[in-house]
């Protein structure tokens, strides 16, 4: 048992393009027929409206952008030689910015600064707890003992 789409299921692939001639033919017949459905399209039509206009470029293909990336690679400084044991070896790099290293390190610090207060505040409300608990064992062992011991 396949189920046939309807002609409002399938209003969105008319407006997009995407569908066969025999079900443009369906949903063109059922617009024709049926003014609700054709002020439902007419508001989709007018919501879908932008797409018409914006463009989007291709993204470059990952060999040209590979190949770029060699190429200012090796319009790039040279690194500076150090003499190690007689013989040049280049410098090594630090793997990380300066920039890096402090925007981690200011993200570091704002955790710090939200998260301590929030554990002293999570440590007093557990004391607390405890507090209450003892309280009321307490007074339930009170209760107990006035109990069986008739006051």
């Amino acid at each position: 048992m396949t189920h046939e789409p309807n002609a409002e299921d399938l209003l969105l692939d008319y407006h997009l393009d995407r569908l066969d001639e025999s079900d443009r033919r369906r949903v063109e017949a059922a617009l024709a027929g049926d003014a609700d459905l054709r002020g439902v399209s007419d508001r989709l039509a007018r919501t879908l409206r932008p797409l018409d206009y914006w463009t989007i470029a291709p993204p470059p293909r990952l060999a040209d952008r590979v190949l770029d990336y060699v190429r200012r690679s090796a319009n790039a400084s040279v690194p500076a030689m150090d003499a190690v044991d007689g013989e040049a070896a280049p410098l090594r790099r630090w793997p990380f910015s300066l920039r890096e290293v402090a925007a981690v390190a200011a993200c570091l610090v704002l955790m710090m600064g939200v998260l301590v207060p929030g554990l002293s505040e999570i440590r007093s409300r557990s004391q607390r707890q405890v507090c209450a608990s003892n309280l009321g064992s307490i007074y339930q062992s009170t209760r107990l003992y006035q109990h069986d011991f008739a006051g």
